[in-house]
């Protein structure tokens, strides 16, 4: 077992490539190599040839955990002025809208997918929304909460603030023959096949999108000469920024569930060091007391019940 937690542990702060770029595993995805773990030695366990116990029984052992969770590993939020200058190196670029896909994601903290995928049918002018509906298989592997939006009969819907509605508009009058809004330099959607189809096998997806961010961030590093945008930025810390800038502001956080798709439970556990500061917390509490006395002092006796 503890060679299991090392080799968990390893790929969580190694990874790399071609540019010796840091690439590290999520909690969420070491947890999901765990499960398929612990699910195959349960198997090889059950068929009594290949192992006598699983690694994973817990008769009367302590359950074997991962360590706490380190949320330093996870991607950050992007900052403006990353932001600011991914949109200013493709101001100078023709062709494609990745400007735009970048504002929308900034303005509504859609999942990406939810978002670089969308087709001109998707968009409601009148709602002033991408709507996804979780019963077409358009959306399966790119919805993730699709199951509970059918169990809930409800749909995924992408609000879209006034300034970027002629932003949308003009996407959906430009939208390629496929119906995508959003398409890369070549005129191509972002989940067009890798290679081409030979002897009728299943086209190979590939995430050009985020080849795309990659190297837009190595452009804009090179024009500068140094690391103005962070190598471990991705389309997802454009999620994180949106989140982060909405609780900074101390807006209603569960408005911002509805928002961005997502759980209380959720926000608390990632994003719980926001709200840490106990200057501001104490100055929320002196604000409320406060209000609370005035509000009761201005209620009349017959208002508050009392003879």
């Amino acid at each position: 077992m503890t060679h299991v937690n090392e080799w968990i542990a390893k790929r969580k702060q190694e990874g790399g490539g071609k540019r010796k770029r840091v690439v590290l595993w999520s909690d969420n995805f070491a947890r999901m190599q765990m499960k398929i773990l612990r699910t195959v030695f349960a198997w090889a366990a059950g068929e009594g040839e290949l192992v006598s116990e699983s690694i994973f029984a817990r008769k009367g052992k302590q359950r074997t955990r991962l360590p706490t969770e380190d949320l330093t590993m996870k991607r950050p939020a992007i900052e403006h002025e990353e932001h600011a200058a991914f949109l200013a190196r493709l101001a100078r670029r023709r062709g494609g809208n990745f400007g735009q896909l970048l504002r929308v994601l900034w303005a509504t903290g859609a999942r990406p997918a939810e978002v670089y995928l969308a087709r001109k049918d998707e968009w409601k002018p009148e709602k002033q929304a991408i709507i996804l509906d979780p019963t077409d298989k358009r959306t399966i592997g790119r919805l993730k909460t699709r199951r509970k939006l059918i169990a809930k009969g409800r749909k995924r819907i992408v609000r879209v603030p006034d300034d970027l509605v002629p932003v949308m508009n003009d996407l959906a009058t430009k939208a390629l023959p496929s119906g995508h809004l959003f398409y890369s330099e070549n005129r191509q959607p972002w989940d067009t096949p890798s290679k081409p189809v030979k002897d009728g096998a299943k086209p190979k997806r590939v995430s050009r999108v985020a080849h795309r961010m990659n190297k837009l961030i190595e452009r804009v590093n090179g024009h500068f000469g140094r690391t103005a945008i962070r190598v471990d930025v991705t389309l997802y810390s454009y999620r994180h920024a949106f989140v982060t800038r909405w609780l900074k502001a101390n807006r209603n956080p569960m408005k911002l569930c509805e928002l961005i798709d997502t759980s209380l439970d959720m926000l608390h556990k990632h994003y719980s060091h926001l709200f840490e500061d106990h200057i501001d917390l104490l100055a929320e509490l002196n604000d409320f007391t406060a209000g609370s006395g005035s509000e009761a002092r201005r209620r009349s006796p017959s208002e508050s019940g009392t003879a």
